[in-house]
């Protein structure tokens, strides 16, 4: 229930569906541009077959971004992808665990409200028969007050645990709903299985999904080195135009149409002020990337370590 019912655990899965559809996007060529245009028009008369140089354009400009970009941003994307699911998993284990530690909790305070409860009888019982001794003389006025405090702490006590027992549920009720979380709780304590051992845990602490999303992270950020290096290679346009043309040739034959194409190539030239920059800035993050693994290594294995008495 408290699964199904998480927002952030839908969150971070729609998000990684989206970086997959991404993904697709970004190794894809730009889309090409279509170009119009007039050349050579005269404007003394605009009579289009005046002159043979006049024409009509119709061309398409298409892009390619240097090097291997595309694939790169693309494989970018697939990686974040990976890390957003290890993300979704290790978002759900923290349900699971919250849902299991407030159940915990209301189990708890519901038994200890009934341990109360039955106490609170027997103290009454007993608030009576010093009453009675009392009655009789053989018991003191003093042992009759310590009999009513001792039922009056237990009152406060009762009032206490009844006060933890409605926190705890609706605290369990902020996760699986108000209904289930009032539920009868089971009889009895259920069995607690497939508990690893410390020494297991230590071994299945490399599985674990929030190192996956941070190696994730690691290797989009080497992604990104591999991006700024493509920079040092010229990226290309290509344009070709077909040039409609009017009128007639001296000899009487129609003008020929024209066809042209132009091919053009970026010069990174002043790479030590972009090219270089942008590397070594990506190369700062990749590196502070893996620090981050580290650090979250370090506090997953204190999380794990024995708590000492």
């Amino acid at each position: 229930l408290a699964i199904n019912l998480d927002p952030r655990l839908s969150e971070i899965r729609l998000k990684s569906e989206a970086l997959q559809e991404s993904a697709v996007a970004a190794g894809t060529l730009p889309d090409p541009k279509l170009k119009l245009g007039l050349m050579n028009f005269p404007t003394d008369t605009f009579d289009r077959d005046q002159e043979p140089m006049t024409q009509i354009q119709v061309g398409v400009v298409q892009m390619f971004p240097s090097g291997d970009t595309l694939q790169l941003k693309s494989d970018r994307m697939v990686v974040n992808a990976r890390g957003e699911t290890a993300r979704a998993l290790a978002q759900q284990r923290n349900v699971m665990q919250q849902v299991r530690m407030n159940w915990l909790d209301v189990y708890y305070w519901q038994h200890a409200a009934e341990v109360v409860a039955k106490n609170r009888g027997l103290f009454k019982q007993l608030v009576k028969v010093t009453e009675s001794l009392y009655a009789v003389g053989r018991r003191k006025q003093q042992d009759v007050l310590r009999a009513e405090l001792e039922l009056g702490l237990l009152d406060d006590r009762e009032a206490q645990v009844n006060t933890m027992v409605e926190m705890t549920r609706a605290n369990l009720a902020k996760l699986i709903g108000q209904q289930a979380a009032y539920r009868p709780l089971t009889p009895e304590f259920p069995p607690l299985s497939n508990i690893p051992t410390p020494e297991v845990s230590q071994q299945r602490l490399s599985q674990h999904p929030l190192l996956e999303f941070e190696q994730a992270r690691v290797d989009a950020s080497q992604k990104d080195v591999a991006i700024a290096r493509q920079a040092y290679k010229p990226a290309w346009l290509l344009d070709v135009t077909y040039g409609f043309r009017d009128g007639f040739n001296p000899d009487g034959s129609d003008r020929a149409d024209f066809l042209s194409a132009m091919v053009m190539m970026e010069m990174p030239h002043y790479t030590g002020k972009r090219q270089d920059k942008n590397q070594s800035a990506n190369k700062i993050k990749q590196q502070a990337s893996l620090y981050a693994r580290e650090e979250r290594v370090r506090e997953l294995k204190k999380a794990r370590e024995p708590k000492k008495a």
